[in-house]
Formats: C-alpha cells, structure tokens, sequence
C-alpha cells in the first residue's frame, strides 16, 4: 500500500498475510502478559513496559513502514 502526503510517501505492506500476521503477534503479546481488558493493561507494569517495543517490531518487521520524505514541501 502506497499512500501519498503532503510531505512524504509512505509505504507498508497491506496483505491478508500481513494482517494475520499483526493479529498473531498482537494476540501473543496479550497472552503474554495476561491482560485481556483496557484496565488491566493499564494497571499492569511489564504491558506499560513492552508496548513501545511490541509497537517498533511491529513497524519494523510486521508492516514493514518505509517513509520517504518529500524535499519540498
């Protein structure tokens, strides 16, 4: 998928399989740590503390961002 800003273009991958693949990982980390509700999530340190790092893996390897700035904006 390729969408066009205003600044920049930005690509990611947009397939069934990558959907599934986004669900699996989403759902393992909630199996991970046990927390199935927006409450316990938030209550709950180690959540607090792998959600940026569940959120870069997923930028990274799951939807595989590519953002390509736009010189003149």
């Amino acid at each position: 998928m390729i969408e066009e800003k205003k600044e920049y273009t930005l690509s990611y991958k947009d397939s069934h399989a990558t959907k599934e693949q986004l669900f699996k990982t989403i759902l393992a980390w909630f199996e991970k740590h046990e927390c199935y509700s927006g409450e316990s999530i938030m209550q709950c340190d180690a959540p607090q503390i792998t959600a940026a790092t569940l959120l870069a893996d997923i930028a990274d390897d799951v939807l595989s961002f590519k953002c390509d700035w736009k010189d003149d904006f």
